[in-house]
């Protein structure tokens, strides 16, 4: 009796380890997660550190956050836009320019420069007019219309529609939006919020066409503003 039970349990011991050598070669345990510590930056988070403040000068330094890196921004320059209504002229918006680094040469190739290159660059635009969503979003159909003759409209409508949305909210007196271009052709826009802005757009073509809106040959007459900062003093008005 007790050299069958020896064989028994013999067996027994025998098919348990075959078991469990079936189980780790044919169902074997999934590899332990790795947490990597890099993101891609695509799905990094984008903030504006200082943000500008209703009534305050726009500052002559932002600093723009991206996945906990930080870097700052210096301004070339700004303009108000402003449009004349029956027998008054009433002012819409003023628009600061900043870039980590700043362009050279004439004016007209600063502007060129501004919104043609990559980098690291902003805009932030101070709404000092209340503005419906329905003008301010048609004001920028227009401009899409009227300049984005070589970006496919067709082949961007998911982005230019997150785009027109965005401006569709409407905007009052004091309202700041962040636009923010990166490296990669990233433009994130945050409407009267400096943290985590939304991604817009990751194309080379229309990062260029949006950031040309303000700063490009069909933008307001008072553009050159963007770049007087960089100008000597000397040149300036010529």
């Amino acid at each position: 009796m007790p050299g069958r039970v020896w064989s028994w349990a013999t067996l027994y011991l025998i098919g348990l380890a075959v078991a469990i050598l079936i189980d780790a070669f044919v169902f074997p345990c999934p590899p332990p997660a790795i947490r990597s510590t890099r993101t891609a930056p695509s799905d990094q988070s984008v903030s504006v550190a200082n943000p500008l403040r209703a009534g305050s000068p726009f500052p002559g330094h932002i600093v723009v956050v991206e996945g906990g890196r930080k870097f700052m921004l210096s301004i070339t320059g700004s303009y108000t836009r402003s449009r004349k209504v029956l027998f008054t002229t009433i002012d819409f918006y003023e628009v600061a320019s900043y870039v980590t680094d700043p362009p050279t040469g004439s004016t007209a190739q600063m502007l060129d420069s501004l919104w043609r290159s990559e980098g690291r660059k902003a805009y932030l635009l101070r709404f000092l007019f209340s503005v419906p969503g329905w003008q301010l979003r048609q004001a920028v159909r227009d401009e899409v219309t009227r300049s984005f003759d070589d970006v496919s409209i067709d082949e961007h409508r998911e982005e230019l529609d997150r785009l027109l949305t965005a401006f569709g909210s409407g905007a009052s007196a004091g309202d700041v939006f962040y636009l923010v271009r990166l490296p990669g052709s990233r433009i994130y826009l945050g409407v009267r919020s400096e943290r985590d802005l939304p991604l817009v757009t990751k194309s080379e073509s229309l990062a260029r066409a949006i950031w040309r809106m303000w700063s490009g040959p069909t933008a307001e007459p008072g553009r050159s503003g963007l770049v007087k900062l960089l100008v000597p003093p000397a040149e300036q008005g010529r």
